[in-house]
């Protein structure tokens, strides 16, 4: 599970480097709602890096290591795609066959939580 750990940190060192990269670099770049999006890449980066730093601090279950997985997967493919995406007038690359990962890495960001609350809940219930 101290897995997670590093993959929070990595997550955590890049949040900050393209929040940055965003503020100062992008802004003013590209339309207001592709800025919109990216910063939205920034958040939800950031909101699930807290339940990647829990479940490295937690016993290994099952339910918990495919929470982390599905938490660690879904950040990369929402937050990346958020980042990718809204910044091809910048760099220029066609990467619009991403745009249905977006959706995906969502999808796997919820089932995190329903797998951590499910976890939670079946242990309250002993």
């Amino acid at each position: 599970m101290k897995f997670f750990l590093s993959i929070a940190a990595i997550y955590g060192f890049f949040g900050i480097l393209l929040g940055a990269v965003g503020a100062h670099a992008l802004k003013g770049k590209i339309s207001p709602n592709e800025f919109n999006n990216y910063r939205i890449g920034v958040e939800y980066l950031f909101f699930h890096i807290a339940p990647l730093l829990y479940l490295s601090h937690q016993n290994k279950s099952l339910l918990k290591l495919l929470s982390g997985i599905c938490f660690s997967i879904g950040i990369l493919f929402f937050s990346g795609s958020n980042f990718i995406l809204p910044s091809q007038p910048v760099h220029l690359l066609n990467v619009s066959f991403l745009k249905p990962i977006t959706p995906v890495g969502g999808i796997l960001m919820m089932a995190g939580w329903f797998l951590l609350f499910f976890d939670s809940f079946k242990k309250a219930s002993k």
